[in-house]
């Protein structure tokens, strides 16, 4: 007869393994994190990679002129303003440029909250992504911001149009004046001029383009909250650019112009079609042109 011997193991063994769980979930788990950051960045840049793409495709289709920000068009229940059957409505440089991208899941970041791809039901695909619009919708020569750069005024400027006729349809306060986009040889540094970027608006920087129109020497600050029917049912959605991208801060907001300070990056594709993540500070770096102007060197398609 063999007696069989069980053996188990001791309290001590048994918290000498939990411990040892616990310090491989410590040191795994931000690893984990960090990776589906990464892969979600990754996304962000392929989408705007399609982007930067489908608005050149444009282009060359329109003379190398660039789409307006916003358009009189339609009817059409996917543009961005619907006013019903039959009724003339407002596409956005995203319904523009849908032919050549025929895919709304492109215009969604994975790192944004908005990620319903039916422009019929939501507004989801229109405030992933911006474009910089021409200053001139306002009367005035650049937009300047001192947001970055404390006590320094630092110049930016567009290169998308704008059609006042969008004030008929939507009732939306109208800027000073319709402006033409900018055509490609207009832009004098192709490889560092902003095409596309992170944002919370199709337009990029300014919600409705009257609040500066009607103060055209205003200094323009970035990110001004914007709350109203459309995002109702989320309450406030902040312009860009955004750095949402690998946070050091997460879930850190300012809210002082509600725009993201996290130390995060920005996703950005340029007019010669290259995509790139920045970090805010390195977006938002500035130069000096030959005229003596401090300007925002990825936003100043001039020279």
């Amino acid at each position: 007869m063999f007696r069989s011997t069980r053996y188990a193991f001791t309290l001590i063994e048994l918290l000498v393994v939990i411990a040892i769980i616990a310090i491989l979930a410590a040191i795994l788990f931000p690893v984990f994190a960090q990776a589906r950051a990464q892969a979600r960045k990754t996304d962000c840049l392929s989408n705007q990679k399609q982007l930067s793409l489908s608005i050149l495709m444009y282009t060359q289709d329109y003379d190398e002129v660039f789409p307006p920000v916003f358009n009189v068009t339609g009817p059409d229940n996917t543009l961005w303003w619907y006013s019903g059957p039959g009724q003339p409505s407002v596409a956005s440089w995203q319904n523009l440029i849908y032919p050549y991208a025929k895919n709304w899941g492109v215009m969604l970041c994975k790192d944004w909250p908005f990620q319903h791809a039916d422009p019929t039901t939501t507004y989801d695909p229109f405030v992933s992504y911006g474009v910089l619009p021409n200053s001139g919708i306002s009367g005035i020569p650049y937009w300047t911001d001192d947001y970055y750069h404390a006590g320094q005024i630092v110049a930016c400027q567009g290169i998308f149009g704008f059609s006042t006729d969008v004030t008929a349809v939507t009732g939306l306060p109208s800027a000073t004046s319709s402006v033409s986009s900018s055509s490609l040889a207009a832009v004098a540094q192709p490889a560092s001029m902003t095409l596309t970027t992170d944002a919370g608006s199709p337009e990029m920087f300014i919600g409705i383009f009257a609040q500066f129109a009607s103060q055209p020497n205003d200094v323009f600050k970035f990110g001004a909250y914007y709350d109203n029917a459309y995002f109702s049912a989320v309450g406030d959605v902040q312009f860009g650019p955004i750095d949402r991208h690998l946070m050091a801060r997460p879930g850190q907001i300012e809210k002082y112009y509600g725009l993201y300070n996290t130390g995060g990056q920005i996703v950005t594709t340029f007019v010669d079609g290259h995509v790139k993540s920045l970090q805010q500070g390195q977006y938002f770096s500035t130069k000096t042109t030959g005229s003596g102007q401090v300007v925002y060197q990825y936003l100043w398609p001039n020279e």
